[in-house]
């Protein structure tokens, strides 16, 4: 089929590290439910439920070395491969009029691994992101959530705290405050450039509400409901 051949919307929920994603879309998820939509909820990387997903993982584990020493592309490549064996049930699941909410989804990949770009390398490196992940379904709607780096570095520390007395550890993209300072930068830099919807998760150094945050993606939510 066509990648426009469809009749559901897939709409996609970015941010950095600890930004409220997955509460936010499995709230979006829900919402649509409630309206009676057929929806799925993804999430990617696919961790645990696909052996592509368990290769990612074991790269944010560090077992393929420091993401510094190996090529971006290559790093690129890990997680479309996550993305592309699920292409055909997503394509048949909007062609049937279903929506999919997505906790991340190429996007991601964009601007995580072109966050240390600039100029002619990062508009070369952003298009062949694009390109790489071009054959997949293509989403209708992306909603960034903007949190700052330092509130959501607290966040994490809170974890850090949970994960250790379970014997858990950061993976390596949230163990570097810098890293996650440039992605969240970019995310922004990326939503001017395509027409991102942009969340912001804070007021000043204050946090908004799980519900505030919640309210305002569904009233800025941009898709055809009732398309059963």
């Amino acid at each position: 089929m066509e990648l426009d051949d469809r009749h559901g919307s897939l709409v996609v929920i970015e941010g950095i590290d600890y930004s409220g994603k997955k509460n936010q879309a499995k709230r979006l998820v829900r919402k649509l439910k409630e309206q009676g939509e057929k929806v799925k909820y993804v999430e990617f990387p696919s961790y645990g439920s696909s052996e592509l997903g368990e290769v990612v993982s074991s790269f944010l584990r560090g077992e393929f070395g420091d993401r510094d020493e190996l090529p971006k592309e290559a790093i690129s490549m890990f997680y479309a491969m996550d993305r592309y064996q699920f292409r055909e049930k997503y394509e048949e699941f909007l062609k049937e009029g279903g929506i999919i909410v997505a906790n991340r989804y190429f996007q991601s990949n964009i601007a995580f691994q072109s966050a240390e770009y600039e100029g002619e390398e990062f508009e070369e490196m952003v298009d062949w992101l694009r390109k790489l992940e071009s054959r997949l379904p293509q989403p209708d709607q992306v909603f960034i959530m903007d949190m700052d780096p330092e509130i959501a570095q607290g966040l994490m520390a809170e974890k850090d705290l949970r994960d250790y007395l379970q014997g858990m550890e950061k993976d390596i993209n949230e163990e570097k405050v810098g890293f996650q300072r440039k992605v969240a930068e970019n995310y922004l830099k990326l939503a001017e450039m395509y027409d991102w919807t942009v969340i912001s998760c804070s007021e000043g150094r204050e946090l908004r509400t799980i519900d505030e945050i919640r309210d305002e993606i569904w009233t800025r939510l941009d898709i055809d409901l009732d398309q059963g």
